[in-house]
């Protein structure tokens, strides 16, 4: 079984760097990726990179008031959160 299967986890900075190559080792090992960056011609580049578990979610980290929101939205969306 892969470390991650069945997981969600979420990649704050998904979009390049460290955060999608994070979320790319994650979806590796079986994991439903939600890459969350602010730009979304980015966003859709890195979840065709990440693969078919992943999926995006528009986010500034700056705005305090959605950085609070940004679990449970995952969790709406995703029925879970396992890893941020």
């Amino acid at each position: 079984m892969d470390a991650f299967g069945g997981k969600v986890a979420l990649v704050v900075g998904g979009s390049s760097g460290i955060g999608l190559e994070t979320a790319k080792r994650l979806a590796a090992k079986g994991a439903r990726v939600i890459l969350a960056a602010r730009r979304e011609p980015e966003l859709a580049r890195a979840a065709g990179e990440v693969g078919p578990s992943a999926s995006t979610l528009r986010f500034d980290v700056s705005d305090l008031d959605a950085a609070a929101a940004l679990p449970a939205k995952v969790r709406e969306a995703q029925g879970r959160l396992d890893c941020i």
